[in-house]
């Protein structure tokens, strides 16, 4: 592990430069991930990612394995009602986040051996580590109610990386969908798999898994 930073940027379109570099986040890394996916909000808010949750570590001021909610200077916003920075927690490592036309947010995960699509919906608990997916990865403890957790919406043996929303005619059976880059793992996988969203955004009803290997 390592301490990471995130920075703020001006962008000059003379010269297509970037200036005024602000770091405006930082924090310690635990293990081997980092998540560290950004993304702005239609509202303006900006979040990112983080990896490596240990219930050990669930303090106040831990910030890892989360999706953080963060002003764009770096501040605490006022609608996150517990001061903090993270609006949930119990992931391992999401490596992609998306905002959808309704504004929710969806998250990829990559797990331990099962990798998730997550609804994030605020101050819920993902159940890393003591779930990976639905399994219960610590099975001596799992029937304890400190490891209620939140379901994913799509579970798989898919190791994502990025995910975007697609949301147009020209290619129709891509639409209405989130599509995930699948990184390489053996000759079954790689490619991209195409996760068709319900009406209400909320869920996963089918995947496509294409360019397979």
């Amino acid at each position: 592990g390592g301490p990471i930073v995130l920075y703020r940027y001006t962008y000059s379109v003379v010269g297509d430069s970037l200036y005024n570099e602000t770091p405006i986040l930082a924090w310690g890394h635990m293990g081997e991930h980092c998540g560290a996916r950004l993304m702005v909000s239609s509202d303006n808010y900006l979040y990112c990612t983080t990896a490596e949750f240990s219930f050990a570590g669930d303090t106040a001021g831990n910030i890892n394995g989360g999706v953080l909610r963060i002003n764009l200077d770096g501040t605490v916003p006022a609608i996150n009602v517990s001061g903090n920075y993270p609006i949930s927690k119990g992931h391992r490592n999401s490596q992609g986040i998306v905002e959808v036309p309704n504004g929710n947010i969806i998250a990829s995960e990559l797990g331990q051996t099962i990798d998730e699509l997550n609804l994030i919906q605020e101050y819920k608990n993902y159940g890393w580590p003591a779930y990976d997916g639905d399994d219960c990865y610590f099975i001596d403890s799992c029937s304890s109610p400190t490891y209620i957790y939140e379901p994913a919406i799509d579970t798989a043996i898919r190791p994502p990386s990025g995910i975007a929303y697609y949301n147009h005619p020209a290619i129709p059976e891509f639409q209405g969908c989130i599509l995930q880059c699948i990184l390489s793992f053996g000759g079954t996988q790689g490619g991209l798999v195409a996760s068709k969203l319900n009406g209400a955004m909320d869920d996963i009803i089918s995947d496509v898994h294409y360019f397979k290997g």
